[in-house]
């Protein structure tokens, strides 16, 4: 989950010294924008980048928010070329503002394996508000193939308002979105949704979509294996009781596996806001979690690790888990794995009033590698008040870009720009 995960679930912003740019691993790639980052202002008023991909040519493609005049929100996407600037060949001059029926959010981005791109957010289509969910081709341009001349908004309740948390896209191109709604008494309940390639909602899973299936929870990430299941993960809030990872595996018909995760460890505390799959079927979840015995409930970085059954993965690190420890607070927020099996992990490390954004690396054993960053974390920021990286892209070579948002310490109350910074491998 990037920004939404963390707003849904906890929020934790702050400062932190700044790992030094070098040419190391885990340094800043100066050869991306300026000194490694690119500040870049989609609006005159707020705008965020909530997603990132890399195309097979080695360009960046980001897609977020943006407000207009009115303060109204839209999705834009954005390609940038190998070195930070806009590839002036995507859209206009670099930039994709759709048309997608009135006010929308873009807070995850997709790619297909063809190259086309699939942004998931919030959007009204006529009187109905709920999950958007748009195709564009390689070009940005819509792909009218899929929805309703290229997007559909898909109601979820009765509420009216659906925030999606994540979405993933399976090897027959189906798609699974989860996310948080209101039910009927205005309580906070979860969904999960899966639709079909052209957009449509799978029949066979509950009509499309199914809302609180596991109550007192929060879905935050999602990944959709080869068996056209969906596995979900977040985390239990009880009203009276500390948070528990949640991780649920739901079948083809929508039904929730009792035989996925059996003994799962609670680790009170910890809520995951990201998911990974990696080839041998492992599941890797990110988020965050409360360092035991840690003054005032400082928070870290949690990394853990599944076998395909669901159950904790004892060749991991420490009995499947691992920590990232930077500063007061410490959110992750995305999660990948590299060509060489490494498992890498963004977010943002804070202390104070301000934040940073924190990149870490695991070796396959589940051990800090050691050669990227300071004993396998980078830390990295500006000199302004908040860098906050919402999703990240981890390249097969092992390159990192984390994209979020920025907001400069001066004027007062400045509007946040999109950011995006890159690391090298």
């Amino acid at each position: 989950m990037r920004g939404v995960r963390a707003s849904v679930v906890a929020t934790a912003l702050c400062l932190i010294v700044a790992t030094p740019a070098t040419a190391a691993p885990g340094g800043l790639d100066t050869s991306f924008g300026t000194r490694g980052w690119v500040r870049h202002s989609v609006a005159r008023g707020h705008d965020a980048a909530f997603g990132v991909v890399r195309t097979a040519d080695r360009k960046t493609v980001v897609a977020g928010t943006y407000d207009d005049d009115r303060s109204r929100a839209h999705v834009y996407l954005a390609r940038y070329l190998p070195n930070g600037r806009l590839d002036t060949s995507f859209g206009s001059r670099g930039i994709v503002r759709p048309t997608l029926g009135g006010e929308s959010v873009g807070y995850e981005l997709e790619q297909l394996s063809d190259g086309r791109l699939l942004v998931v957010g919030m959007g009204r289509s006529g009187h109905t508000t709920g999950v958007l969910a748009a195709r564009f081709a390689a070009n940005g341009q819509p792909d009218r193939t899929f929805g309703n001349g290229g997007w559909l908004v898909h109601a979820v309740g009765r509420s009216g308002l659906a925030v999606p948390t994540d979405a993933a896209i399976g090897v027959d191109g189906a798609i699974g979105i989860v996310g948080v709604t209101f039910t009927s008494s205005g309580s906070l309940t979860s969904f999960v949704t899966r639709l079909l390639p052209d957009g449509k909602p799978d029949a066979l899973f509950g009509n499309g979509t199914v809302i609180d299936p596991v109550p007192d929870t929060v879905f935050a990430a999602v990944v959709v294996p080869p068996d056209g299941s969906v596995v979900v993960g977040g985390a239990r809030v009880p009203d009276d009781a500390a948070p528990t990872p949640f991780l649920g595996r739901f079948l083809p018909n929508a039904a929730l596996d009792p035989t996925f995760g059996v003994g799962l460890t609670t680790m009170p505390g910890t809520v995951f806001n990201a998911l990974a799959r990696t080839p041998q079927g492992l599941i890797v979840a990110a988020g965050f979690g409360t360092e035991q015995g840690a003054a005032g409930g400082s928070l870290v970085g949690r990394v853990v690790r599944f076998l395909p059954s669901g159950l904790l993965d004892p060749t991991f690190a420490l009995g499947g888990t691992a920590s990232v420890p930077a500063g007061e607070a410490t959110v992750l927020d995305a999660v990948g794995v590299d060509g060489d099996g490494r498992i890498v992990v963004s977010g943002e490390a804070a202390v104070g009033r301000t934040s940073d954004v924190v990149v870490a690396r695991f070796a396959v054993t589940g051990l800090p590698d050691a050669t990227f960053g300071r004993n396998g974390i980078s830390i990295q920021g500006t000199t302004a008040l908040h860098e906050s990286g919402f999703d990240a892209d981890v390249a097969p070579d092992g390159a990192v870009t984390v994209v979020g948002a920025i907001q400069p310490p001066r004027p007062r109350g400045a509007p946040l720009d999109s950011m995006l910074t890159r690391l090298l491998p």
